[in-house]
């Protein structure tokens, strides 16, 4: 039989030696090359590989024939070994012999060669080739050879691969099956069926049709291969290897990417103004223009053009193949921005859109604030400038600056703006903020104030109101000078420290409160003890706190109609419980502004009136006609000639016994230039000349109280006529009482006080019960009852009473006299 040549080239595995060469398996590798004699050559042995004379791998030969065996042996810097002793094996005793031996040298080309002769049929046989170093180190290697026709070897283990592990869409990879036996020989003939239980729609193993299950038979290598071809979706695909018997399943996955193709990008709009916004938007498509999965980045940059004129994200993620992002305008750049769009790592794909920024044109001018928004007339001593700004915005809302706005002052007599006063008129460019200025002077008339402001050189007008600026503050002005109390009536004939509010509320002449803060006011009084001053707050209201104590109200002797009874020689009548309270504070005179210019005015011509006006009760016309002409209270002024009329006022005193005049005694407040040359300690009532800032003062009176008086001249009760002594009633009749309750002085019970009315008998009517209120009385409380006899039973003696309740102290008083009731 002709030999037939096989080469076989083996991976070296390094063997340690067995007892016997079929108890070698992968176990006994061993990889030293220790030692370092040289074995008949110039290295020392480090590897050694099996080979067939010509045979593939695995070599295969008919029954009965030969086969050279070739062994080469190279050293670690794998140059030849020769001279190298090598020992040859097979696993299977009796199958063969080799011939001249089973050791050869190695020749100059390393390789050492014996000739197998074949004794067996169809078997699958391994031979060894082992090499011993000077330092007693075995180094061997394997390889198989098929002869005749063996049966294939059982599988017993199995490995899938799949390379590449990552494709694209439309892409293909290898499949690969490798089958082997159980002593770790290729297992060929092997039946394998590959399947695709995960993503079996992502993909094929046909290019032209659907097949996702496959039948392979190993090879002589123990392997099988197919061709997986990806479809136009990406996923996760798993591929399945199994083996029916024995049943041997493999699996492994593959990624099918559907990466970036192209990238479109768009903007809306694509032309927008300083400030604005346009989207922008990276349409991303694969091979097949199908969007890309979502999540994949899209990097956006400023490609070309004036990349200061806008800002936005660097990168954003696709929905749906888009990846949207915002881009805004600068607030004062212009010009075109070209943006571009990346997607991808290999290749990397982009796109552009351009976007023009254009100046926005003006569009709003807006009230910003006035500062502050409550000003004072000329004089008052209040701030009588306030700053008013102006704002001017573009079409987007952003401020504009550079733009000239005209402003109109719409206010009291007196009043302007701008730096030059007396002027109703203004204007200014708006700076780096949009916000333009003007400065509101107030005048010397009070009111509202309000500016317009106009973009000027628009087409449309664009303008806006400030709204109103109040203009006030003046001087106290005496006409608008009042003081409130929070209890009138107080306790104090029989407790100290009884206490009630007193609040002054100062206004100007224009009755506007917003007087100067911090003005401050000043209390007295004649009896008891008051918080000698307070200060305005920001509404001009002052508030201080008035006790009982000593000294007690002076006694004061009655006037016409007030009630009174003499004791012992004492009069008592209710104003020796009053007490006068004087609150004062430096303001103004008042008087009629009767032209409307916020000044007194002395005299002026009155050629428009036809009639010239009568004065005012209470105040004074003062005309110069020359010489000062006066003309006193409710007299009219001189025909053609007009002044305005005012209230001259005195010095402040306590009207301690309520006459109206300061009388000696009592106590005044001292002012010696109210009058020029007045004298020092001389009580002055007055200059017949308008003031402007003068001591201006108003009174308040407070009572004090004690508990109920009961007796003829205090409280009691008597019938209708006065009559205190017996009364009878007949069937049916009525009797009509008076029941007086009051203090010592006749004055009516604090407030809270109640008073009940109660009969033994009888029906009575009329004011049986009441509860008094605070306030200042000019005598007692009278109630009226009346009693109606409606017993059946005769000479019924029936006692009336009224029971007093004053500050916890419950008190009676009865009819003195004796009622009886009797029926026919």
């Amino acid at each position: 039989m002709k030999s037939r040549k096989y080469i076989l080239i083996a991976i070296l595995s390094v063997f340690s030696l067995c007892g016997t060469i079929s108890g070698c398996s992968p176990s006994n590798v061993d990889s030293s090359s220790a030692g370092t004699a040289i074995i008949g050559g110039a290295g020392t042995p480090a590897k050694i590989s099996v080979a067939f004379t010509g045979g593939l791998t695995p070599t295969s030969i008919v029954n009965g024939a030969s086969v050279n065996v070739n062994a080469t042996v190279l050293d670690s810097a794998n140059n030849v070994v020769s001279g190298a002793t090598v020992t040859f094996a097979f696993a299977t005793p009796g199958a063969g012999t080799f011939t001249p031996g089973a050791t050869a040298v190695t020749n100059a080309s390393g390789v050492a060669t014996v000739q197998f002769n074949d004794i067996t049929n169809d078997i699958t046989l391994r031979f060894t080739a082992s090499v011993t170093t000077a330092t007693g180190a075995i180094i061997s290697n394997t390889a198989s050879l098929t002869i005749g026709s063996p049966p294939p070897p059982v599988p017993a283990s199995m490995t899938l691969t799949i390379n590449p592990a990552s494709i694209d869409i439309l892409g293909q990879t290898t499949v690969t099956v490798t089958v082997l036996d159980s002593t770790g020989n290729p297992a060929f003939g092997a039946s394998v069926t590959l399947d695709i239980p995960v993503g079996a729609g992502l993909g094929s193993f046909s290019a032209t049709s659907s097949v996702t299950t496959l039948p392979l038979v190993t090879n002589a290598s123990g392997q099988a291969t197919a061709t997986f071809y990806a479809g136009g979706s990406s996923g996760i695909v798993t591929i399945r290897a199994t083996i029916a018997v024995p049943s041997i399943v493999q699996s492994s996955s593959l990624s099918i990417n559907s990466v970036p193709n192209s990238v479109n990008v768009t903007a809306s709009p694509l032309s927008v103004t300083v400030g604005g916004t346009s989207n922008i938007t990276a349409n991303v498509l694969n091979i097949l223009n199908n969007p890309v999965p979502d999540g994949t980045v899209v990097t956006f940059s400023c490609f070309a053009g004036n990349c200061a004129a806008g800002t936005f994200p660097t990168t954003a993620t696709t929905v749906g193949g888009a990846a949207t992002i915002t881009f805004t305008a600068s607030a004062t750049q212009t010009g075109s921005i070209i943006v571009q769009a990346s997607a991808g790592t290999s290749p990397v794909v982009t796109g552009t859109v351009t976007i023009t920024v254009n100046a926005a044109a003006t569009s709003s001018i807006q009230f910003t604030s006035a500062s502050p928004n409550i000003i004072g007339i000329v004089g008052s001593g209040v701030g009588s400038t306030s700053i008013v700004i102006f704002t001017v915005k573009d079409s987007n809302g952003n401020p504009q600056p550079g733009i000239l706005v005209d402003f109109l002052l719409f206010g009291p007599t007196g009043s302007s703006i701008g730096p030059v006063l007396l002027s109703t008129t203004d204007s200014g460019s708006t700076g780096s903020t949009g916000q333009v200025s003007t400065i509101l002077h107030a005048g010397t008339v009070a009111g509202p104030a309000r500016i317009t402001a106009t973009v000027n050189g628009t087409a449309i007008s664009i303008s806006t109101s400030s709204g109103n600026i109040s203009i006030g503050g003046g001087l106290p002005s005496a006409t608008h000078f009042g003081v409130a109390v929070s209890k009138f009536n107080l306790e104090g004939l029989a407790f100290d420290n009884i206490t009630s509010t007193l609040t002054a509320f100062l206004a100007d002449r224009f009755g506007n409160y917003n007087v100067l803060q911090g003005t401050s006011v000043s209390f007295a009084t004649d009896s008891g003890a008051i918080g000698p001053n307070a200060l305005t707050d920001a509404n001009g209201i002052a508030s201080v706190t008035y006790r009982t104590q000593n000294p007690r109200p002076t006694d004061v002797p009655p006037i016409p109609g007030e009630p009174f009874y003499t004791v012992a020689g004492h009069t008592y009548n209710p104003r020796d419980g009053w007490i006068t309270v004087v609150a004062m504070t430096t303001g103004e005179e008042s008087f009629v502004d009767e032209n409307a210019d916020g000044l007194f005015t002395r005299s002026y011509s009155a050629s428009a009136c036809p009639s010239p006006p009568a004065v005012p009760a209470g105040f004074i016309c003062e005309c110069d006609t020359g010489p000062t002409f006066f003309v006193g209270a409710g007299a009219i002024c001189p025909a053609g000639l007009r002044s305005e009329a005012f209230q001259d006022l005195g010095e402040p005193f306590i009207d301690s016994d309520d006459s109206g005049t300061q009388t000696l005694g009592e106590l005044f407040f001292d002012w010696p230039s109210y009058v020029p040359g007045g004298t020092i300690g001389t009580y002055q009532t007055g200059n017949n000349v308008w003031d402007a800032k003068i001591p201006i003062w108003t009174t308040v009176n407070l009572v004090y109280t004690g508990p109920p008086s009961f007796g003829a001249n205090t409280s009691k009760i008597r019938t209708d006529i006065g009559g205190a002594g017996a009364v009878t009633l007949g069937a049916g009749a009525s009797q009509n009482f008076t029941i007086t309750v009051c203090d010592v002085n006749l004055n009516t019970l604090i407030g809270g006080t109640t008073i009940s009315v109660t009969a033994t008998a009888g029906q009575l009517t009329g004011s049986t019960s009441v509860t008094l209120a605070d306030g200042l009385s000019f005598g007692p409380t009278v109630l009226s009852v009346t009693l109606t006899n409606t017993t059946s039973t005769p000479l019924t003696p029936v006692f009336l009473s009224a029971t007093v309740t004053w500050k916890s102290i419950i008190s009676s008083v009865s009819y003195p006299g004796t009622i009886t009731m009797t029926n026919p």
